[in-house]
């Protein structure tokens, strides 16, 4: 059994795709929710064009939810974005997953 702390590691993913990736093109904000785990997360595009990485509760253009261990899962590669909740724009949450992938 793993001793990962999904929260943490959906973090630290998160934080490298922002800085890794400040032009990547995103179709609209993105809110992250875990459903099981004080984890909460809003990417969005800054005033200045960059991607920029909040913890707050927003409403994004689209909000994806689930347990922190699925959406790790889903953010890493090893699942499919159909293990977690999709609210709003479903092609915002599949470009965003597939840039994160890429990156």
């Amino acid at each position: 059994m793993s001793d990962v702390d999904p929260v943490g590691a959906i973090d630290g993913l998160l934080t490298a795709f922002v800085s890794r990736a400040p032009a990547v093109s995103l179709a609209g904000s993105v809110h992250l929710h875990c459903t099981d785990a004080h984890g909460e997360w809003m990417i969005e595009r800054g005033s200045t064009g960059d991607l920029e990485l909040s913890h707050r509760h927003a409403k994004g253009d689209c909000a994806i939810r689930g347990t922190a261990a699925a959406m790790l899962a889903v953010l890493g590669g090893a699942g499919v974005l159909a293990d977690l909740e999709v609210i709003g724009d479903t092609v915002v949450a599949e470009s965003f997953v597939a840039a994160l992938r890429m990156n």
